[in-house]
């Protein structure tokens, strides 16, 4: 009973203390600055180079976006070839978008560029009007080479797990010097984006992978973001996150938005399709949308004065369209959501500390025990 007193008190002391060294403390960034120059307001981004008017992650799709719906980044995906050249393309595998079957690592660029992008577009379920169209997988140098002057920033997920993709995506990047300037890399796997920073030396703007976003979410959740980025300074320059995490965590909780604008960098909230929920997010101060409906946020952002107006209108999907979340790559990602989404989080941390300290407190006290028993043995 006496060791759950002293631990309870300790435990109190000890939170009083460290909550006071996150207001105390200022948050540390790890990085150098932005090679990307962002525009200063909220960002509009396009969710796999814009999927609705548009085979999805087609040069096509993404001019599309920029042109029309005057987003201000592209985000998309990269995937490994048979002759390590990269395509851009979010699946693994060929059958959902193209006409091809099987994984895109098992293919040269040659013969994936032979496929049809266009071919199971279809808005209505009935239709695919971009079928023998000519749209192509474009490879990460057509992209380079469609945008190197647009003024469009980018995006680009790395969606390889093993961490020597970052070794040959450095290696084609040699052959694109103005890369830096306007794209952006990411990695849902911790290991492949702390590699592609080590082998550039931080000279690209990076997103924070999944482990930094739910070290971002515990941070802000338990209250010690400050104190948290104090010791270990945030190495991303762009933040994305969920709207709402699959364990029920808002982002878009000004407790986010402040953190984010102390480190300096944007925080850009996926995938929200849904007008309110853009507005939402907007009026709640969130830097950044990324959307599949560059259509509806920009009206939206048009309504609330941060965008020019929005001169045509585009009612060619009138279905309500659907705000999603992210799929947790690693199970810890799926274990931490899940308990902060549920538990108090200041319950957590409390529980948390006060379990360390009983260990602590009953570690002392037996080798204390052991140390007069060892004593009292010789004296006798």
């Amino acid at each position: 009973m006496g060791v759950c007193c002293h631990s309870i008190t300790i435990s109190l002391c000890l939170m009083i203390i460290i909550l006071s060294l996150n207001w105390y403390l200022p948050p540390l960034k790890a990085t150098k600055p932005n090679p990307v120059h962002l525009p200063k307001g909220r960002l509009l981004v396009s969710h796999r180079g814009g999927v609705y008017y548009y085979p999805e992650n087609t040069i096509e799709a993404m001019k599309d976006s920029h042109e029309r719906f005057n987003v201000d980044m592209i985000e998309t995906d990269i995937q490994m070839t048979a002759d390590n050249n990269f395509i851009i393309i979010h699946d693994d595998f060929l059958d959902r978008t193209t006409n091809g079957k099987g994984n895109a690592s098992d293919y040269t660029l040659s013969e994936i560029q032979q496929l049809d992008a266009g071919y199971r577009y279809s808005p209505d379920g009935k239709t695919f009007p971009f079928r023998g169209k000519g749209l192509k997988i474009p490879s990460l140098q057509n992209v380079y080479e469609s945008f190197i002057n647009s003024g469009l920033k980018f995006s680009i997920e790395m969606k390889n797990e093993d961490p020597k993709v970052a070794d040959v995506l450095v290696q084609h990047l040699k052959t694109m010097p103005k890369a830096k300037e306007f794209i952006c890399f990411s990695s849902g796997w911790h290991k492949v984006i702390e590699r592609f920073r080590l082998l550039t030396n931080n000279e690209f703007c990076t997103v924070a992978s999944e482990h930094e976003v739910i070290q971002l979410m515990a941070s802000v959740s338990l209250g010690i973001p400050r104190l948290y980025y104090h010791f270990f300074p945030l190495k991303a320059h762009i933040i994305q996150a969920p709207f709402t995490s699959v364990g029920g965590v808002n982002f878009n909780d000004k407790k986010f938005q402040v953190i984010a604008k102390e480190l300096g960098v944007k925080l850009v909230l996926f995938t929200i399709n849904n007008g309110y929920d853009i507005a939402n997010c907007l009026s709640n101060g969130c830097q950044g949308v990324m959307t599949d409906r560059p259509d509806i946020a920009i009206r939206v952002m048009e309504l609330m004065g941060l965008r020019k107006p929005f001169k045509e209108s585009y009612q060619k999907f009138d279905k309500e369209a659907e705000t999603t979340s992210w799929d947790c790559t690693e199970f810890s990602c799926l274990v931490i959501d899940t308990l902060i989404g549920i538990l108090p989080t200041q319950v957590i941390f409390f529980i948390l500390i006060f379990v360390l300290v009983f260990l602590a407190i009953s570690f002392l006290s037996i080798v204390k025990w052991l140390f007069c028993h060892s004593t009292k043995r010789k004296v006798d």
